[in-house]
């Protein structure tokens, strides 16, 4: 009965904590990996699946030109069709609207979700007039001091 009873206790503190924990923020922790957009563009070209699993759910910064504002977002220009989206929480948003403006250059950071358009890169078929728009996903971001 004892023996049920502390099983029962240890159950209830994970199922607690796991309940209670803070999810990663941008914010909370510092950059694993801090590139310049351009950079961040070119190291998903050489090997965009490798990268996506090395920094998965980490922390990265990312030093660019605000391309665009709008609903909690920022996008960063990483040239040639390429842009990084930063979500904010909607305080720090505020913050950043603020302070930055389109054209700005802008040091964030964020836990990285993936890319996206790096599978569909055409061949030397020249009749694909169809741009073929990259990006990569940043979540919960904040400014990186």
């Amino acid at each position: 009965m004892l023996y049920c009873f502390v099983l029962a206790a240890i159950a209830g503190s994970i199922i607690f904590y796991i309940a209670t924990k803070k999810p990663l923020t941008g914010s909370d922790n510092p950059a694993v990996l801090v590139l310049k957009s351009v950079a961040f563009k070119n190291e998903l070209m050489k090997n965009h699946k490798q990268f996506d699993s090395l920094y998965s759910n980490k922390n990265i910064g990312v030093i660019g030109s605000i391309k665009e504002l709008s609903n909690d977002h920022v996008f960063i220009e990483g040239g040639d069709g390429f842009s990084i989206n930063c979500s904010f929480d909607s305080s720090q948003f505020q913050s950043v609207i603020k302070s930055f403006k389109v054209g700005d250059s802008i040091n964030i950071k964020g836990i990285y979700s993936g890319s996206t358009g790096f599978d569909n890169q055409s061949s030397t078929d020249e009749l694909d007039m169809i741009g073929n728009e990259k990006s990569a996903e940043l979540k919960t971001c904040g400014l990186n001091r």
